[in-house]
């Protein structure tokens, strides 16, 4: 990747983006199945930060 720090930075900023989208459904009561994606995304996006980080 020609710049590493800037797939970091976006990962970090999607993580933050599903964090949020996670909290909306849990205020909203939303069953967990709703919820689902978001923490699916969050989480692959961590591992795609950390792999570029590593």
């Amino acid at each position: 990747m020609a710049f590493p720090a800037l797939a970091v930075t976006a990962a970090a900023g999607l993580v933050a983006l599903m964090v949020g989208a996670v909290a909306c459904h849990l205020r909203a009561k939303d069953p967990v199945a709703k919820a689902a994606p978001a923490v699916v995304a969050g989480l692959l996006t961590v591992v795609a930060g950390v792999s570029m980080y590593c």
